[in-house]
């Protein structure tokens, strides 16, 4: 029988890690989250009915950008 030494406890290793190492994925995901809300709110739903004559004005959407990395923060992209 092969004898598997005991790795040490998650939180033994998460001593190390500052405070930016434990909380910028949360905050990379929040951030891109409201991004995507932001930019269907805005562009899909507000802008034809209030302000159609600006739509060609408008820059290309960046949801195409956004979405694959949420989905990888997410883990499934």
């Amino acid at each position: 029988m092969v004898h598997i030494p005991d790795l040490p406890p998650s939180q033994d290793r998460k001593k190390h890690f500052t405070r930016f190492q434990e909380n910028w994925p949360h905050f990379l995901g929040w951030a891109l989250s409201l991004l995507i809300i932001c930019e269907i709110i805005l562009r899909i739903i507000f802008a034809p009915f209030f302000f159609p004559h600006y739509l060609e004005k408008l820059p290309t959407g960046i949801v195409q950008e956004i979405l694959p990395l949420l989905l990888g923060l997410i883990g499934l992209g």
